[in-house]
């Protein structure tokens, strides 16, 4: 069986974004899992051709797609932006078998708008990129205080049209919200930024005197060693399909509280997630119980659950 993956394609002179980390990662490892499954370079020559990144549908030939068979991704519907969109889905509807997507909350969004049949898998860690590591140096090596007491966030939520503008699905503004209130108690907090579009969340941070530091461009490898010196990590969102973060927080054995998006309530103890319309009262007991997840049983439970080998054994094509 032939699978062509469409994904961002972003130029090799470029980091690669997600989507195209995951073909990269499928491919490479469907080889040597599932060798009956050939990944070709050409939708013309496909049995299956696979919209991971479903928003380049227009990279394929429509008469092409409408005479295979299409596995679509939704990594999650934001309802505030569907509508000047909805063209699009209706086109993308119109030629897809099946879709997947990752979580229980994003079928429920997607079968809004399509009567089509969804399938739900969340994506997998790479635990040879993320694993956890010895702590003890890492601070030094990036030139972080061990006396500080550092919360992350590594995801990009600037709307991509105007920077200085947050992408309201992720959160950004509760983000800040939360690391004020924390510096009033905690007053050695740091914030530490890494990703692209970041430009409200570190404008909103200097508006507010919250001490951050900002790597932009980093590798998988730094990352990984970045998740290390953190105290906690933040997902802050509204609506998400993912996301990524609390699988490598899990991976990482970081300390992570979230916001009930995407897969929180299926890999995190309820006990680290927060409510946004209760914030100030909800956030600091999840703080309390967000080393939950750091215990060495619930690491080994979602590594062995959602590592690319389970993953592929289970695969929804």
């Amino acid at each position: 069986m032939k699978v062509f993956i469409l994904s961002e394609d972003v130029p090799s002179t470029q980091p690669k974004w997600i989507c195209d980390t995951l073909r990269d990662e499928f491919t490479t490892n469907c080889r040597k899992t599932i060798p009956k499954i050939i990944i070709t370079s050409s939708p013309k020559h496909a049995d299956i051709i696979w919209l991971l990144s479903a928003w380049r549908y227009t990279q394929i030939d429509m008469e092409l797609l409408k005479t295979k068979y299409v596995v679509t991704t939704i990594h999650n519907v934001d309802f505030d932006r569907y509508y000047a969109n909805a063209d699009m889905y209706k086109m993308i509807d119109s030629f897809t078998d099946k879709y997947h997507t990752l979580c229980q909350n994003s079928r429920n969004d997607l079968r809004k708008i399509t009567s089509k049949d969804i399938v739900i898998c969340n994506f997998w860690i790479n635990t040879q990129t993320f694993y956890t590591i010895p702590r003890n140096s890492l601070r030094s090596k990036y030139n972080l205080s061990t006396s500080s007491y550092i919360v992350g966030s590594f995801q990009r939520d600037s709307n991509e049209t105007d920077l200085t503008q947050p992408k309201m699905s992720k959160g950004p503004d509760i983000f800040v919200r939360i690391v004020s209130d924390m510096l009033q108690t905690t007053p050695n907090l740091l914030v530490l930024l890494t990703g692209y579009n970041r430009t409200y969340i570190i404008n909103s941070l200097k508006n507010a005197n919250v001490p951050y530091i900002y790597l932009e461009n980093v590798s998988n490898a730094t990352l990984n060693e970045l998740y290390s010196c953190l105290d906690l990590y933040i997902v802050a969102s509204r609506n998400e399909g993912g996301p990524r973060a609390i699988m490598e927080c899990a991976a990482t054995a970081t300390p992570i509280i979230s916001t009930d998006v995407g897969i929180a309530d299926t890999i995190l103890p309820t006990a680290s997630i927060y409510k946004i319309n209760h914030l100030v009262q909800s956030y600091p007991a999840a703080v309390k119980n967000a080393s939950l997840l750091s215990t060495i049983s619930t690491i080994t439970t979602t590594i062995n659950k959602y590592s690319l080998d389970s993953y592929l054994r289970q695969l929804v094509l």
